[in-house]
């Protein structure tokens, strides 16, 4: 066994931080067109149910069966309009907290 892969509730093999192998996911996405149930899925292909979940759910709403790229959400960004209207609520009211200029934002 390679020292990254683990074994999961149904006995499957997967390695932290990486998505399940294309074969896999169209395996699973078939058999989820055939009527099967997530267990079942699970069960067969070796993933967790919520794994096989999430990778038909992927399925209906993209139509794809590669996985989301890695990585977090883009940082918002300040604009020059954003500022000037925080600094004019700061000097309207000094003790403004941070949750209610959000909701000025709105």
């Amino acid at each position: 066994m390679i020292l990254n892969a683990r074994r999961n509730k149904v006995n499957g093999i997967y390695f932290r931080g990486r998505a399940a192998d294309i074969q896999t996911r169209a395996r699973a996405v078939d058999m989820y067109r055939d009527g099967r149930t997530f267990t079942d899925i699970s069960n067969t292909t070796g993933l967790t149910s919520r794994g096989a979940r999430k990778i038909c759910e992927h399925y209906v709403n993209t139509g794809l069966l590669t996985p989301l790229p890695k990585g977090g959400s883009e940082r918002s960004v300040l604009t020059n309009n954003v500022v000037q209207h925080i600094e004019y609520f700061k000097t309207c009211k000094p003790s403004i907290y941070n949750r209610e200029i959000r909701i000025f934002e709105r």
